[in-house]
């Protein structure tokens, strides 16, 4: 059944890649992956496509018409240990790295905006990195969702921006949010260890 569903989930990236060639040809990277959304029901297609394109060679951050944007199932469930994030992406969407493979990952200081779920169920996860203190609540809902393995985060920000931002992160007992002008470390049930 599930090598049935995966070589359906092949046979489909294969088709659309072949349908939409002279999109990757003109490196309209924002279009295609407007229209991968569009076709794809499934995320793991999309993170298909991406892993395709990147085995190609291909640089999707770069050229005439560089991604500004994480599209939504990016990278979903891929196998990669590491991912680095460009500095110039300003938005990270739905599900773009969940279930991943990564070890750790570094949040740009110009990314503006996270959709739901964008890391969710990264098991793997150690270190989290966010060099940027403009996160709105209600759009980093669910951001590391079943990532119970973050031992360390490093924030650009105070104490008291990181607890304004009310990141929904499911924090370990043994977790350890560095700031930059202190540490706040978490309880068994999530909550802050007040000295």
């Amino acid at each position: 059944m599930r090598k049935a569903r995966y070589n359906s989930m092949y046979n489909n990236v294969k088709k659309f890649i072949r349908e939409n060639i002279q999109l990757i040809d003109d490196f309209n990277w924002e279009e295609l992956y407007r229209v991968a959304k569009a076709t794809f029901t499934f995320p793991g297609e999309v993170s298909e496509m991406t892993e395709f394109l990147f085995d190609c060679g291909l640089d999707l951050f770069d050229g005439k018409y560089r991604l500004k944007e994480i599209p939504d199932g990016f990278l979903w469930g891929t196998s990669r240990t590491e991912f680095f994030i460009p500095e110039h992406i300003t938005s990270i969407g739905a599900e773009a790295f969940a279930n991943a493979k990564f070890t750790k990952i570094t949040i740009p200081k110009n990314v503006k905006t996270i959709e739901y779920h964008a890391f969710s169920n990264c098991g793997d996860l150690n270190y989290v990195t966010i060099n940027t203190t403009q996160l709105p609540e209600k759009e980093t809902i669910g951001t590391f969702t079943n990532c119970d393995e973050i031992y360390q985060i490093r924030f650009s920000g105070t104490m008291d921006q990181w607890r304004a931002m009310k990141p929904t992160i499911e924090l370990r007992i043994d977790t350890v949010v560095f700031c930059n002008d202190g540490a706040i470390t978490y309880d068994e049930y999530g909550k802050e260890v007040r000295a």
